[in-house]
């Protein structure tokens, strides 16, 4: 199969770390009651998921199987978690119940420094200025660019003889 990761940006990279997203399928009402990611070769081991494990047991008893379907291939760990995020979106908006729906956390992200006003005002002037803005761009009006401003109007107004609407 080839591989091919729509979600990582970089796209998929020889040797690099393989990861599966993967659905498993209860058989009698062909929904998804579980996405998973999986590293490298290793399959799912019971005990890892209790309810997964509980629903497992209960297919087998009634004399099924479950289905395991790879939804997509990733490289890297931090891929697979965003691929099953969406996975795990679609499928609840398909109207499968997931067993580990809302049990997804993600990975703790670590704090931002706080920034001064005047780093802050900083960074907003050198992104603007990165993104050929006005260096003033997201800044609020000073007095005098406000009275520049009405003053152009009148005098745009006045050279066309209006006054109001």
């Amino acid at each position: 199969m080839e591989s091919h990761d729509s979600t990582d940006g970089d796209g998929p990279a020889d040797g690099a770390d393989p990861w599966v997203v993967f659905a498993i399928v209860d058989p009698s009402d062909h929904r998804v009651f579980y996405v998973g990611t999986l590293h490298g070769a290793r399959a799912y081991r019971m005990g890892e998921h209790p309810r997964v494990d509980e629903r497992l047991r209960a297919l087998r008893q009634a004399g099924t199987a479950p289905v395991f379907v790879v939804l997509e291939e990733t490289r890297g760990g931090a891929a697979a978690e965003r691929a099953q995020v969406f996975w795990v979106e679609v499928l609840l908006m398909r109207g499968n119940r997931l067993l580990n729906e809302g049990g997804y956390r993600p990975p703790a992200r670590t704090a931002k420094p706080k920034l001064t006003p005047e780093q802050r005002e900083h960074a907003l002037r050198q992104r603007a200025l990165e993104r050929g803005l006005p260096e003033n761009t997201g800044q609020p009006w000073t007095a005098e660019q406000d009275a520049d401003l009405a003053r152009l109007y009148r005098d745009e107004v006045i050279a066309h003889g209006g006054g109001g609407r």
